[in-house]
């Protein structure tokens, strides 16, 4: 197993190779990693609204009431007389 120092030079090397924009997106994960479910800080700023629709998303999606992106393409298309 690797030593504790080890890890974390290789993980910095790792990141130092990265562009700007990847490097947010690592520290957003990382970030997000570190706070799993025990940070609502976020959460709680959202609307009701908002947070309202995001669980019946995810009721819909556990009852699998879900539409594929390109079945939701085409009605959308049909429905609107889109082309493309």
């Amino acid at each position: 197993m690797a030593s504790e120092k080890k890890i974390k030079e290789q993980i910095l090397k790792e990141i130092e190779s990265l562009s700007p924009s990847e490097q947010q997106t690592v520290l957003g994960i990382v970030e997000n990693f570190l706070h799993s479910r025990t940070d609502e800080t976020e959460w709680n700023l959202l609307p009701e609204n908002w947070k309202k629709r995001i669980a019946e998303s995810l009721r819909e999606a556990d009852s699998n009431q879900l539409i594929v992106q390109e079945d939701a393409i085409i009605y959308l298309r049909k429905k609107y007389g889109l082309n493309g």
